[in-house]
């Protein structure tokens, strides 16, 4: 019989509750460093295509070929539009070369393109946010989870915001020799599940469906289903010391306060 010795449910942070002006700081600050790098930029790519005759080999070269695969050779009008591609391409060399220079040139649009796309980096990295928050004010529910799983209990006692609940003290759920390669994967996993669940949430389609696919590639790292047995066995990272039966890892969506979260369960045998 297992005994659940820490529970935490992590929740989703809404666009209202991050800090105020949070979003427009972060965005200057991603302008500010583009823009600062932009002569750094061009350098890396004068120096991977210095002249036309590099852009033929790496760029145009290459193009043709690519598009040359995803033609239908069967098709009558492939080698007509075969034939004026690769004379599009083959010709845009000294183009190529001369916009280059005149596009990261100071003003030039590089620099037009990133203040023009401030408002866009903005609202696709809100989503990013809601699940991360920002360490120097609130935390969001997926380094929460990091800190549950390396059993860092009085870190998310200090950091726990409204909507989170703890109980219990966790445990490193993850052997030492795995820690530091399975947690990272399991932030990228919940990061990006999180952020298609809510994405999907506002295009009409199944958040469950979603979320199911991604908590499949969490729970693999954590215990394997005996459907012979109708028990779960430990995944070779696993902390001997926890009971797969009553350890978990689980992306969740509550409909009836529109929030995502993330709920992270333990036990021992």
């Amino acid at each position: 019989m297992t005994t659940q010795i820490f529970e935490g449910i992590f929740v989703e942070i809404k666009p209202e509750e991050l800090p105020e002006g949070f979003d427009t700081k972060i965005a200057t600050d991603w302008q500010d460093i583009l823009i600062a790098k932009r002569s750094k930029i061009l350098e890396r790519i004068q120096t991977v295509i210095p002249d036309e005759a590099t852009y033929q080999e790496r760029l145009a070269d290459v193009a043709i070929t690519e598009f040359t695969d995803v033609l239908n050779p069967s098709y009558y009008k492939t080698e007509r539009a075969l034939r004026k591609y690769r004379i599009k391409v083959k010709r845009g060399g000294k183009a190529y070369i001369d916009n280059v220079a005149s596009a990261f040139a100071e003003g030039g649009r590089f620099e037009q393109g990133v203040a023009n796309n401030v408002d866009k980096f903005k609202a696709n990295a809100m989503y990013v946010w809601r699940f991360v928050g920002d360490k120097d004010k609130i935390w969001g529910c997926v380094p929460m989870m990091a800190f549950a799983l390396k059993g860092k209990g009085k870190v998310l006692e200090k950091i726990k915001k409204g909507g989170d609940s703890i109980s219990g003290t966790p445990k490193p759920m993850f052997k030492v020799e795995h820690v530091s390669r399975v947690v990272p994967a399991l932030v990228n996993v919940a990061t990006e599940g999180l952020v298609m669940a809510r994405m999907g949430r506002e295009a009409g389609e199944d958040v469950t469906s979603i979320l199911n696919d991604y908590n499949a590639i969490i729970e693999a790292y954590i215990r394997k289903y005996d459907e012979g047995t109708g028990t779960y066995t430990a995944s070779d990272f696993l902390n001997p010391d926890l009971d797969p039966n009553g350890t978990y890892v689980k992306l969740e969506y509550d409909s009836t306060a529109d929030r995502l979260k993330i709920h992270v369960v333990e036990s021992t045998p």
